[in-house]
């Protein structure tokens, strides 16, 4: 029935999506899908990205390769098979060429464009150098995709940190990452990186001594709040005690 299908997929999704994952469920969940679906395309695509996220990634690549016969233009098959691919250390062409079809897969869709857009910016990351052009490549897509979906929280957090890294602009990356807080407000990436601008601006010394104690004021509650929904996060745990830090001014040169 589609719609135990889709409640299957869903659950998986769910599942994947907490923090941290839960992997065992997400599996056994995609499993029975794909037993009792096994010529869904959605059924399968669920069972290898499962299976992905617990690194079992030869079984994951057969359910994804089955996924792909049955619809070749299945995004979320073309975005787990891209993850796998990198995951095992695949060419840059090979990981791309996936991305690249998912995006055309759907020209309406955004979320092939902020995954891409993830995609170059991991590459980014691991270079010594980058360029204005590389940053531009990444935000024309995540302009893109906020076009297409002006309240997707991932593309508004992905663009707001790709605005900050590149070009220090504070009012339009607050903004984004505002909307995606109030979109999702369980949205950790969202709220982390807000808590960290609102933090940078308060030891900028732009502001008055009363909106520099607003500013810390508001950025220890979202990492507070933050933190009490996500106590697991390592990176977030890790943001705020680099902000308790600076706050005790004890916070290590870099």
């Amino acid at each position: 029935h589609p719609a135990h299908l889709r409640s299957l997929v869903i659950s998986t999704e769910v599942s994947l999506a907490r923090t941290p994952p839960n992997i065992t469920r997400a599996k056994e969940v995609a499993s029975r899908a794909a037993a009792l679906h096994p010529t869904s395309a959605d059924a399968l695509s669920a069972a290898g990205t499962a299976l992905a996220a617990d690194g079992r990634y030869p079984e994951a690549r057969q359910k994804l390769d089955l996924a792909l016969v049955l619809n070749p233009s299945h995004i979320p098959t073309l975005l787990s098979y891209g993850s796998v691919l990198e995951n095992q250390g695949g060419g840059d062409e090979a990981v791309e060429k996936m991305y690249h079809q998912a995006c055309m897969a759907d020209p309406e869709a955004p979320l092939p464009l902020v995954e891409y857009a993830a995609l170059l910016q991991r590459r980014l990351a691991l270079r010594s150098e980058d360029t204005p052009e590389d940053h531009d490549v990444i935000l024309k897509l995540l302009q893109s995709a906020i076009e297409l979906d002006p309240h997707d929280p991932d593309a508004l957090t992905s663009s707001a940190a790709m605005i900050i890294q590149s070009t220090q602009e504070g009012s339009v990356p607050e903004e984004f990452l505002r909307r995606a807080c109030e979109l999702a407000p369980h949205h950790v990436p969202a709220a982390a990186t807000l808590a960290q601008l609102l933090a940078a601006r308060a030891r900028g010394g732009e502001e008055s001594p009363r909106r520099t104690e607003e500013l810390r004021d508001e950025a220890r509650s979202i990492f507070e709040a933050t933190l009490a929904a996500s106590p697991s996060n390592a990176p977030l745990l890790s943001n705020y005690g680099e902000f308790l830090a600076e706050e005790a001014g004890t916070a290590p040169d870099k």
